[in-house]
Formats: structure tokens, C-alpha cells, sequence
């Protein structure tokens, strides 16, 4: 089990810290504004926009432990990551699959919370990327 720590990927720490306060900030917003996003976005179900802030809360809290900390286990920056990118392919899905379900500002709301998470996606595997990099020209 591989330990990172920010004096060895800054830049991952500072991602895991961005992607923690955004969706912290999402998820907060989805659990007191349910109701009028649901509206807003043309969707029915204010219940789903709750219970999707209430995910999004704990897992923006796991990240800004880990960030905090300024430790994680390389495994667990990787299920963030993989976290990150269902969020993605899922919001295409969605659009793709099923786009009556929301309106076109809510569509337009998806698409631009799908490009956050992937760039801050593509960071987080860019830092994990580039410290597996050297620590192979080191051995």
C-alpha cells in the first residue's frame, strides 16, 4: 500500500482540495436549494437532487480529509478518480440516453458539472501519473 503525501505530489493534494471543496459546495447547494434546481433544470424529483447533495457532501468531506491530511493511500486517489470519471460518463449518458429528463438549462447545467469533474479528473491522474514516473527513474 502506497502512501502519497504532499511533499511528493503537490499538485494531487491540491487537486483532491479543489475537487473536495466543489463538490462540498455542490452538495450543500443541492440540499438546500432541492426544490428550486429541480425546477429550474425541468426535473421532477426534488428527492433525487437531494439525495444526490447528500453524496456529493460525503464524498467532497472524505476529499478534504485526505487533502487536509496531506496523506492517502495511492488506491484510494485512484477510486477518486474513478469516481470522478463515472460521474462523467454517467452525465453523458444521461444526455445521450435520456435527454427528456431535463430541460435545456439543465442539460447546459450537467454538461458544464461534467467538464469541472473531468478537469479536475484529468489533474488528479496527472499528478498520480507523474509521480509514478519518477519514482521509476528513481529505482
Amino acid at each position: 500500500m502506497k502512501i502519497v503525501t504532499a511533499d511528493q505530489s503537490s499538485l494531487l493534494f491540491k487537486a483532491l482540495l479543489a475537487n473536495g471543496l466543489f463538490s462540498t459546495g455542490s452538495g450543500l447547494t443541492m440540499l438546500l436549494f432541492s426544490r428550486p434546481i429541480a425546477a429550474r433544470i425541468g426535473f421532477d424529483q426534488p428527492q433525487l437532487i437531494l439525495g444526490i447533495g447528500v453524496m456529493l457532501l460525503l464524498f467532497g468531506g472524505s476529499l478534504l480529509f485526505h487533502a487536509l491530511r496531506k496523506r492517502i493511500r495511492r488506491v484510494e486517489a485512484l477510486a477518486i478518480s474513478a469516481m470522478d470519471l463515472g460521474w462523467v460518463l454517467g452525465s453523458a449518458l444521461l444526455v445521450l440516453l435520456a435527454p427528456q429528463l431535463l430541460n435545456p438549462t439543465g442539460i447546459t447545467v450537467l454538461i458544464a458539472l461534467a467538464v469541472v469533474v473531468f478537469s479536475l479528473f484529468e489533474l488528479q491522474v496527472w499528478a498520480l501519473w507523474r509521480l509514478s514516473k519518477m519514482n521509476r527513474t528513481r529505482v
